[in-house]
């Protein structure tokens, strides 16, 4: 079998495309391995998705920042690199970069643009439409809290109850905002009694490890952990995930089961008693017989 040597034209061909896939690879944000759809340059020379170089920034706030790459100092500017969304754009309909790379490029940017539409609807003031743009800063890539926090505050403060307990929880664990138990609990509360999922699952949670100054209560983690799966169930959009409805189902079978354990002691004793009881009237009667 002798093989059919590949004609300059075809070597030249391939040659450009590994060159424009190098080019690519160059490109691809260090922190997510994907082509960013916002590229900044950062001060360590680097390109990086925007949202992505961002949350590494807030994580070192109030310490010394290091490059994700390198891990030496560096300064938290970061410049729009125009040019390069402008390359990578011209990458992606080259069709010569692998096409996973270029479809997660794709659905990214839909999702960007869909982020984009939904900010500019919220400026008309709604709180449904605030609400939706925190939660899609929440669960962009990196996660921008420090947005998706400002969001839910405008939010509840037009009333939105959903908002109110991402709020709560954002203070609590100091998620975009400077951390205050004693308000986000409040705010958590206050939401959990108008028909938050969220803001039930917390307080279930809480009042069954003791936290966050909630006290210690089986009955009441298991009124908040019902009610947290009640609402969510009722709600026209979810405010629990996954995660979270299989561990309040989780804590309240092991809260029932605490129930019965100590139903079935609290019944042992009453007979306990009652026996005890019957027997010092036994003898009682047989002292007055004496």
């Amino acid at each position: 079998n002798t093989k059919v040597p590949m004609s300059d034209s075809n070597c030249t061909e391939t040659e450009a495309i590994q060159a424009i896939q190098g080019v690519a690879s160059e490109l691809i944000c260090p922190i997510t391995l994907e082509l960013p759809i916002e590229p900044v340059t950062a001060a360590d020379g680097r390109i990086y998705e925007r949202s992505a170089i961002e949350k590494w920034i807030r994580t070192y706030r109030g310490t010394i920042l290091k490059s994700p790459l390198t891990n030496e100092r560096m300064e938290a500017s970061l410049v729009p690199a125009v040019q390069v969304r402008n390359v990578i754009e011209s990458l992606v309909t080259s069709q010569v970069l692998p096409g996973e790379m270029v479809e997660r490029w794709r659905d990214r940017t839909e999702k960007r643009e869909e982020l984009e539409s939904t900010i500019r609807r919220a400026d008309s003031g709604k709180p449904d439409v605030m609400y939706q743009m925190g939660r899609r800063y929440e669960e962009e890539n990196g996660g921008n809290m420090d947005k998706a926090h400002l969001c839910y505050k405008k939010a509840a403060h037009c009333g939105h109850v959903a908002a109110k307990a991402r709020e709560g929880r954002d203070l609590v664990f100091g998620l975009g905002v400077e951390q205050d138990i004693e308000q986000g609990v409040s705010l958590i509360s206050t939401a959990a009694k108008k028909g938050s999922a969220l803001a039930a699952y917390f307080l279930g949670v809480w009042h069954k490890e003791r936290k966050y100054g909630l006290f210690l209560s089986g009955g009441r983690a298991m009124y908040w952990l019902q009610s947290a799966l009640h609402y969510d169930n009722i709600s026209d959009e979810a405010e629990l995930d996954d995660a979270c409805r299989c561990n309040a189902v989780l804590l309240l079978e092991e809260l029932e089961g605490s129930a019965r354990r100590r139903r079935g002691a609290r019944k042992v004793l009453k007979n306990k008693l009652q026996n005890i009881s019957r027997m010092q009237r036994i003898m009682k009667r047989q002292r007055i017989n004496e």
